[in-house]
């Protein structure tokens, strides 16, 4: 039987902004790690209430802007598996 869910908090962030951020990918099939800059993100009002933009849509906006920043066709190819994209 699974354990009783314990209560939700809800949250709320304002305003974030990410400037010059920059990505480590590591995939143990590989023997190197991979670097790549991210684009600048403004993002407001995020949370995990339904008025506010879900915390989980700006994380999928963040990897999607990763994944297309990759300039490895090989580990663009095991990302895209990797995440079904």
């Amino acid at each position: 039987m699974a354990p009783p869910k314990k209560k939700d908090i809800n949250f709320l962030i304002l305003r974030s902004n990410i400037s010059e951020g920059r990505a480590f990918i590591k995939i143990s099939s590989m023997p190197t790690s991979f670097e790549t800059l991210m684009s600048d993100f403004k993002f407001i009002k995020i949370g995990n209430h339904k008025e506010h933009q879900h915390y989980k849509n700006v994380l999928k906006i963040m990897l999607f802007d990763i994944f297309v920043s990759v300039k490895d066709s090989n580990l663009k190819k095991i990302l895209k598996k990797i995440y079904n994209l």
